[in-house]
């Protein structure tokens, strides 16, 4: 997976509502909905198959901003730059959300081994198992030099009804 955070890129995102994840992401996109396809034992809980999840630009922002926190800091954190939580800052996007939740993850230098990661934590697989959940997106900061050098963050959401 190439990197996230472009600049660019995140000013073009911040226009749309929700988009079509560029290829790289369809690729996670089709791994996260095959775990759901497939359901999963998360710690002592059995997950039944999860419908699949879309894609959101308003999540990928969130996201991103996560992802380029936690690389500044150079550790993994729900506690965003100014102490916000994921609910706040996927509000500050603009998305209405009637639930969301958050993975975060560092020092793995792929999707598919962060995923792998996610699925081996109970917490991040019920996460990401959530049937509750419609939408997704997920970041990846880099940052040579420091710890982990590769800072992920998931968020994951449904609308408000």
């Amino acid at each position: 997976m190439t990197k996230r955070l472009r600049a660019a890129a995140c000013a073009a995102l911040a226009l749309a509502a929700a988009a079509a994840p560029a290829r790289e992401d369809g690729e996670l996109l089709a791994r996260i909905n095959a775990y759901r396809a497939a359901g999963a034992r998360c710690g002592s809980e059995t997950m039944a198959a999860a419908p699949p999840l879309a894609w959101h630009a308003a999540l990928e922002r969130a996201a991103v901003l996560q992802a380029q926190h936690m690389a500044r800091i150079d550790g993994v954190t729900h506690s965003g730059a100014d102490g916000s939580n994921v609910s706040q800052r996927v509000s500050a996007q603009g998305y209405e959300w009637g639930r969301v939740g958050e993975n975060v993850a560092a020092g793995r230098d792929s999707a598919a081994a962060t995923l792998t990661q996610w699925m081996a934590s109970p917490g991040h697989c019920r996460n990401l198992m959530g049937a509750q959940f419609e939408l997704v997106a997920v970041a990846r900061q880099e940052r040579p030099g420091t710890t982990y050098k590769h800072y992920w963050v998931m968020v994951l959401a449904a609308p408000l009804r």
